[in-house]
């Protein structure tokens, strides 16, 4: 019986082609940007997550600024100073201190010049934080030892593919206005900012760009069985009583983690408002839609009711009809949504943004199409009520 159901529904859908597919479009438009939202926000979350992950757990980040929004300090060009690198340096179970700073700068190779990232920061902290544990080893060559030669260390991507000649270690190159020996070749570690960059020394980096101190950001490698939380307490604590003020931010994994997970759950939260009042207009289309057919159909109800329709099977007609133009719709915005999703993905790789990883979940597909056909029958339920109800001998008077 349900299955007949189905063919009538589809049937009916099919007689009046230009109005249910205009109904269609309505769930179309909403379902394709909730998809879209749900998979990106999903895939953009996990990226992030895993990258952090990969530092492990006994590191601290400190950047200039609010704690509320530890990045935005780096964007408008606070830094924290020297004399703050050195008072961390002297809290106890605190390992390695590793000021970073990075800068956009020239770079010329065999004829060709490029604007390239370059980030600056001890090489001996560097390689003890960067290490192979987190994926930097290299491909060719080695990192430099001294922190006062001219030596650098290229991502993968700059070395293979910003010039048209491959740089392998031993070549030499212009950044800024010094000429860099690169010692080593990194392997791709999968990131397209570590990929990207070219790494000097804090010397180095000093002597190109022309910057006397200070750091854009701080890493702390804490020592084996301290407490990471009481540690980045005490920093909190020195540094508030050093710069006199709560100029700073602070960050565990765990705690930065939190805030990407808050950041990018309000985000989630605004979207997907916006693709849920798309989604409502849907349903609003589908309702009026069955109310329309319902009034055309009148006659076609009555008939049914005097041969023995009884409310529930007219009712079930017309909810699963209505379902009928919610699943068709979902179906359509899904995929919709999954190529939006995904092209997003490809553009956001072409630019250098590695945090987004969209992957599918069959059961989330599936969930999400019996979502869009249930929605399309709380949709149609008032206009298939009002169907079931209706006097046989009164509908089959009109015409």
């Amino acid at each position: 019986m349900i299955i007949e159901f189905f063919k009538l529904s589809l049937k009916n859908l099919r007689h009046r082609k230009l109005r249910s597919w205009l109904t269609v479009l309505g769930v179309v438009i909403g379902v394709s940007l909730i998809v879209s939202l749900l998979f990106l926000g999903e895939g953009l979350k996990s990226s992030i997550m895993s990258q952090l992950k990969m530092f492990g757990t006994d590191l601290i980040f400190i950047f200039p600024g609010e704690e509320s929004n530890p990045f935005l300090g780096m964007l408008s060009g606070l830094e924290l100073e020297n004399k703050d690198v050195e008072i961390i340096k002297d809290i106890p179970g605190v390992d390695l201190v590793l000021p970073m700073n990075t800068k956009t700068t020239k770079v010329k190779f065999g004829g060709e010049e490029k604007s390239i990232n370059l980030s600056g920061s001890p090489w001996y902290e560097t390689k003890a934080i960067y290490g192979e544990s987190q994926g930097f080893s290299m491909e060719n060559g080695s990192w430099p030892v001294k922190d006062n030669s001219s030596e650098v260390v290229f991502g993968s991507i700059v070395s293979k593919e910003r010039f048209k000649k491959i740089i392998v270690s031993g070549d030499e190159v212009i950044i800024g206005n010094q000429k860099m020996r690169v010692t080593g070749v990194l392997k791709a570690t999968g990131d397209q900012g570590a990929d990207t960059m070219i790494y000097a020394s804090a010397d180095n980096f000093r002597k190109i760009t022309g910057k006397r101190g200070g750091a854009e950001q701080v890493i702390v490698k804490t020592k084996p069985d301290y407490d990471v939380d009481l540690i980045a307490e005490d920093i909190k604590y020195e540094l508030k009583k050093q710069r006199g003020g709560d100029e700073f931010a602070v960050l565990t994994l765990l705690k930065t983690a939190a805030i990407v997970g808050d950041v990018l759950g309000i985000v989630e939260i605004i979207l997907a408002s916006i693709a849920i009042v798309a989604l409502l207009v849907g349903g609003v289309g589908i309702m009026n839609t069955m109310f329309t057919a319902i009034m055309e159909r009148t006659r076609e109800i009555g008939v049914m009711k005097a041969i023995g329709g009884s409310y529930g099977k007219i009712m079930k007609l017309f909810l699963i009809e209505s379902g009928v133009v919610g699943l068709i719709g979902g179906g359509i915005g899904l995929f919709l949504g999954i190529f939006f999703a995904k092209t997003a993905e490809f553009i956001a790789a072409s630019k250098g943004f590695q945090y987004l990883d969209v992957s599918i979940n069959i059961i989330t597909i599936i969930l999400i199409l019996l979502f869009t056909f249930t929605f399309g029958m709380l949709a149609g339920f008032l206009p298939a009520h009002q169907a079931a109800k209706l006097n046989p001998s009164e509908a089959l008077r009109k015409r």
